[in-house]
């Protein structure tokens, strides 16, 4: 099967172009009261997490313990403070999403232990879209080393693209050495920086040999020759459309995850690749709706960084409200139980980021808008949820921390605080 880039640029675009510019109809409305309360109840869940730990540190068996408890609390929490249904909430719970997460931080410690919280949760990210396209397609959850490899790529590739500090004429040197790689081609690897990325290239590669699996290889050709077109729109400003802003993003963001797609099933059916491509144009514009102002100091040119100083951002917010919609009815496959909680999951964690979003880059927008987002928003915009589970840990005994660092049986536990001491 061919992947038809240009038709799905061209498709998507035009679903883009009539999407409603209409404010979204939210289905909830947060007094400040509750907002404060939803922001004190995520620094609570950490804070019983953390006494979890200490507590039973020291028991025999302690990890499987604190992790069954520390279930049970998110568990509660998602209930209690989230707007989701009880089979949604036991779906993320049970469906592997956990398992995973917790391998997948392992894993990270082993590769990477000064790696940035933020490079953290930015591959997680993509290893969760990996494992929701892995349970549409009916495959089980699991972190394979193609899913951690690609995954740990975004950090190592995507943002040292985006770095403006690094001169066009490297990054091209340095994409042609991924491209030739890609295609099969001896490349002389320099750098300690360079030799991690083949590392994690070579995972990609000890699941899918070439022979065998070409359109794995087709498609993370694809979503290189993307990541080069994003490149040459990082020389300075342009004017609105001049440069195909919007169809370089729904090519960057379109190929990326359907190579995804492909590294979880090599025989992705056309359906499949389709729909996969759109939910990667969408979540290439919430990338960039969250990074304008830094897109537009860098140089990088999205639809969200020209208009910033220009015109208020409300209309194109609505529009990317209104497209995440309009993807997810995309979906043509049989509807079954799991497909409907996996788009309702989809549906809410993208609002939300959304108006986390909005939020942030709250100058950019009309007050009249911010004031209606903040109404539906989940949390309290001056609450600092972050500060509080900061001061949390440095309550913690020293000795304790080391105890529990220490203790290598203890996964669950030790990246817990791991993750926490990076806040």
């Amino acid at each position: 099967m061919n992947i038809s880039t240009r038709e799905y640029v061209n498709y998507y675009r035009d679903l883009w172009n009539e999407t409603s510019s209409g404010m979204t109809q939210f289905d909830t409305v947060y007094s400040r009261k509750q907002q404060k309360e939803n922001s004190a109840a995520i620094a609570t869940l950490i804070k019983d997490i953390i006494e979890i730990i200490t507590e039973n540190i020291n028991e025999h068996n302690s990890d499987d313990k604190i992790k069954n408890q520390s279930i049970q609390l998110i568990k509660a929490f998602l209930l209690e403070n989230i707007n989701l249904s009880n089979e949604t909430v036991e779906f993320m719970i049970n469906e592997g999403y956990v398992e995973v997460i917790e391998e997948f931080i392992d894993k990270v410690k082993l590769f990477n232990e000064n790696m940035s919280l933020e490079d953290i949760f930015q591959a997680l990210s993509n290893v969760l879209v990996m494992n929701t396209i892995q349970l549409m397609l009916g495959k089980p959850v699991e972190l394979t080393p193609a899913v951690f490899g690609y995954s740990m790529l975004y950090p190592y590739l995507d943002n040292y693209i985006d770095d403006s500090s690094i001169s066009n004429d490297y990054k091209k040197e340095f994409n042609k050495k991924i491209r030739n790689w890609i295609e099969g081609n001896e490349v002389e690897w320099v750098s300690d920086y360079e030799k991690k990325v083949v590392h994690l290239l070579e995972k990609i590669e000890s699941v899918y040999n070439r022979k065998d699996y070409p359109m794995v290889y087709d498609s993370l050709l694809l979503i290189q020759k993307a990541q080069e077109k994003g490149i040459k729109v990082q020389n300075g400003m342009t004017i609105p459309y001049e440069k195909g802003i919007i169809d370089i993003s729904f090519e960057k963001g379109g190929t990326s995850v359907v190579a995804d797609g492909y590294l979880v099933n090599a025989d992705i059916s056309e359906v499949d690749v389709k729909f996969i491509f759109g939910y990667g144009a969408f979540l290439q514009l919430l990338d960039d709706c969250e990074d304008a102002l830094a897109d537009q100091k860098e140089g990088s040119m999205t639809i969200f960084s020209q208009l910033i100083g220009h015109y208020k951002l409300d209309i194109i917010a609505n529009k990317l409200f209104n497209f995440k919609e309009k993807v997810l009815k995309e979906y043509s496959r049989e509807t079954t139980e799991k497909i409907l909680i996996l788009q309702e999951l989809i549906s809410y964690f993208s609002t939300f980021m959304i108006m986390n979003s909005i939020i942030k880059n709250k100058r950019w927008y009309s007050r009249s808008y911010i004031k209606n987002i903040k109404k539906h928003y989940y949390l309290n915009q001056k609450y600092n949820w972050k500060d509080r589970i900061s001061k949390n840990i440095k309550c913690l005994n020293k000795s304790i921390i080391e105890t529990i660092i220490d203790k290598d049986e203890a996964k669950f536990t030790t990246n817990i605080i791991w993750l926490l001491k990076k806040l």
